[in-house]
């Protein structure tokens, strides 16, 4: 009787480990299952948390862009740009009016300049773009744009002006291929100033980077050179050819 009761009890033992075995399994499956559903969540959830900031990263630039966003009535004709664009040179005529108090938009929102609205698209493409392309402008036109660029009190070399206005359309077309888009810096060199000696060329241009040479003889004759390179002291013996010329 004891026997059978003994084989009894270790069937049971057995089922119960086999019924626990299987509890433990299936926990198991459903605690990985809820794991897995809980990292689908998460991931949901870190999906859209980014869509939410970079929707608020735009939201917060179409909001700058409205707030710096200005309007100019320029003779008549109105300009939408940014303050950005009309900063984007130093100690200019905007630079002045944008930092003081006194310079108020009108009823409809406009900024008022009395100027002409002509020399002032090329004026305001030139701060969009850092690019004062003149090559269409006819010797007038030319001469009205340099008044213009005063009144704004934007800076143009003084000393180029009178050669800049001799150059005919193609020698204005070439400078400004050769200058692709680049600004003309500051004057390194003037020889009614600096003397005409080479020494004194070179200690004033080299390692100067890419410049440029406007030379007009006593006869009037107009002659130019652009080189993408620096100048180099003459004592060194390396040459190189400029990479333009007229």
């Amino acid at each position: 009787h004891n026997s059978t009761m003994d084989e009894s009890n270790g069937v049971d033992i057995d089922k119960n480990r086999r019924k626990i075995a299987e509890i433990s399994k299936n926990m198991r499956e459903a605690s990985l299952e809820i794991e897995e559903q809980i990292s689908l969540r998460l991931d949901e959830l870190e999906t859209k948390e980014k869509r939410l900031q970079e929707l608020e990263k735009k939201m917060k630039e179409r909001s700058d862009s409205a707030n710096s966003k200005i309007n100019l009535n320029v003779g008549g004709r109105i300009f939408t740009t940014s303050k950005e664009s009309l900063l984007s040179l130093k100690h200019t005529y905007f630079s002045a009016l944008l930092q003081s108090e006194f310079w108020k938009p009108d009823e409809d929102g406009n900024y008022f300049i009395d100027r002409d609205p002509e020399p002032f698209a090329i004026i305001l493409r030139y701060l969009r773009t850092g690019h004062l392309d003149v090559r269409e402008l006819n010797e007038i036109q030319l001469e009205h744009l340099l008044i213009e660029l005063d009144y704004y009190q934007i800076d143009f070399p003084e000393d180029m002006r009178p050669i800049l206005k001799q150059l005919s359309e193609d020698q204005l077309d070439t400078l400004m291929e050769w200058l692709n888009g680049k600004r003309i810096g500051a004057l390194l060199y003037k020889t009614s100033r600096d003397g005409r000696a080479g020494a004194s060329f070179h200690s004033k241009c080299d390692d100067k980077g890419p410049t440029l040479v406007l030379i007009q003889s006593s006869e009037g004759w107009i002659y130019g050179g652009f080189a993408g390179s620096s100048w180099i002291n003459p004592n060194i013996q390396q040459h190189f050819a400029p990479d333009g010329h007229f």
